[in-house]
């Protein structure tokens, strides 16, 4: 899992604007394109997820576990570093948004959205049932645009299941 700082300034068209803004400029195609010119490297697949798609997601697979790496109370809910929560809904866009509190500001929201995205995988890895019924699939398919096609996403699960267990994660941290 790569995070990519979405105020890194990127130049399309002749303009130097952020690489959030990508998306606006082409749809997915500008952002993979940009993404790669950044990076220097080839992507083979998309997938694009909002924060509401995440949420119904996660409630359909019962929520995930993670444990808190900051102390912070966002949006009403209230989160104490080291502690342990079965994340759903609203608690969970509340722990994967806040970055103003954070004193890593938006490398630390990064930190806890790698973190959810670590608990889903490992969760759906643990039991495949888990995202091979009605429910999970009506979510996510209403919830998702990708270039991957069915076959791919259930290989990806079922025969990659050993690999997500080494999964790396990391940042792309710059200066302002």
């Amino acid at each position: 899992l790569l995070s990519l700082e979405r105020d890194t300034p990127i130049t399309i068209d002749g303009q130097t604007v952020k690489l959030n803004a990508a998306y606006a400029y082409g749809s997915a195609s500008s952002s993979i394109k940009q993404v790669e010119k950044l990076v220097n490297i080839k992507l083979n697949g998309y997938a694009l997820i909002n924060m509401g798609g995440l949420e119904s997601i996660v409630d359909s697979l019962g929520g995930v576990t993670v444990t808190s790496n900051l102390t912070f109370t966002e949006f009403g809910h209230s989160f104490v570093k080291g502690t342990v929560y079965n994340m759903k809904g609203n608690q969970l866009l509340s722990y994967v948004r806040e970055r103003h509190l954070d004193p890593r500001g938006d490398y630390g929201r990064q930190l806890r959205q790698q973190q959810v995205l670590r608990a889903l995988i490992s969760k759906a890895v643990s039991n495949p049932t888990t995202i091979f019924n009605q429910k999970f699939i009506k979510r996510l398919s209403s919830n998702i645009l990708t270039d991957l096609s069915w076959s791919s996403f259930k290989n990806l699960a079922l025969k990659y299941r050993a690999a997500f267990g080494t999964v790396k994660s990391d940042q792309m941290v710059g200066t302002g």
